[in-house]
C-alpha cells in the first residue's frame, strides 16, 4: 500500500478515535458510580467470610481508585 494512501487512511479515522475517546470519558464518571455501588455491596457480602482489617483495606483502597477516577474525569469535562 502506497505511503499517501497509509497517510489518508489515517486522516480519516482520525475523528472517529476523538469521538469514541470522548465517548468513553462522558461515560467514566457513570462508570466509577457503578464500580462503588459494586464495591459496597461486595463488603456486606463478604463482611463474615473475609477478616474484617483486609475488607476494610480493600473496600477503601477500591472506593478512592474509583474516586479519583470520577473526580479526574469530571474536571475534565469541557
Amino acid at each position: 500500500m502506497p505511503l499517501k494512501n497509509i497517510c489518508a487512511m489515517r486522516l480519516i479515522r482520525l475523528p472517529v478515535y476523538r469521538e469514541q475517546i470522548a465517548s468513553i470519558a462522558r461515560t467514566t464518571p457513570f462508570a466509577m458510580l457503578g464500580y462503588a455501588i459494586n464495591i459496597v455491596i461486595a463488603f456486606i457480602a463478604f463482611t463474615d467470610a473475609v477478616p474484617f482489617g483486609w475488607l476494610m483495606l480493600w473496600a477503601g483502597c477500591s472506593l478512592a481508585i474509583c474516586g479519583m477516577i470520577g473526580l479526574r474525569a469530571l474536571s475534565k469535562r469541557p
